[in-house]
């Protein structure tokens, strides 16, 4: 339901919208810094326990007063928005009429053929992103959006999405693909435990070296 083919993009490639971003496509209502988010919940949760505020929200005025509260302490907790618009290059909206341009097509193969047409470095990046992915997961996701685009029940878009995606997990591609994740993860870790013992290792060495110099020193420093 986004704009400017926005939904296609997101989950075609996996990119990501900022908080401001969010905010301005009406995906969000506030924003709050990360590390705030623990005493936002807190914040949220205060008195709305069984016999609070949440216990006498009974009924369409009692409801009312709840969201009210409830608008009051996320304006309390939440950072001020920042000015709309603007966007820069990290931000997906920069490329809002190029991602329109490319992803509206009405097929997979033409949405590629868009982006190779393009001739800018966002065009490649985003044509070297759909490369490196499975076809069979581009091509779910393609006719998922497709067919949640002709339903008015959300309800309905997300059982088809869970069941298709239940079936793709049953796949030979699928276990192909999750095993060779498995290992590519496992590999990662290996690598960086590996540098983390080198590094430790060479500050120990360093630290040895420096302390054998410094004696040295000392005893020089004595003999003379």
């Amino acid at each position: 339901r986004l704009p400017h083919a926005l939904g296609r993009y997101l989950a075609l490639t996996g990119a990501a919208l900022t908080g401001p971003e969010c905010y301005a496509l009406g995906l969000a209502t506030h924003l709050c810094e990360a590390h705030a988010l623990p005493q936002l919940a807190d914040a949220l949760g205060e008195g709305f326990s069984d016999g609070g505020e949440g216990g006498a929200a009974a009924g369409g005025e009692g409801e009312r007063r709840l969201l009210w509260r409830v608008s009051r302490r996320l304006s309390d907790a939440c950072v001020e928005l920042p000015p709309l618009g603007g966007w820069g290059e990290e931000h997906a909206l920069y490329y809002a009429p190029q991602v329109e341009a490319a992803f509206s097509r009405g097929s997979l193969p033409e949405v590629m053929r868009a982006l190779e047409e393009g001739g800018t470095e966002w065009h490649q990046a985003a044509l070297e992103v759909l490369r490196e992915a499975s076809p069979l997961a581009l091509s779910l996701t393609f006719a998922q959006l497709r067919a949640a685009e002709e339903t008015d029940c959300w309800a309905a878009a997300a059982r088809a999405e869970a069941e298709s995606c239940a079936a793709a997990a049953a796949t030979a591609d699928f276990r192909a693909g999750a095993g060779l994740l498995h290992r590519s993860k496992v590999e990662l870790l290996q690598a960086v435990e590996t540098e983390a013992r080198r590094r430790h290792e060479t500050r120990a060495v360093g630290e040895i070296a420096r302390r054998a110099a410094a004696r040295a020193a000392t005893g020089a420093a004595a003999a003379a």
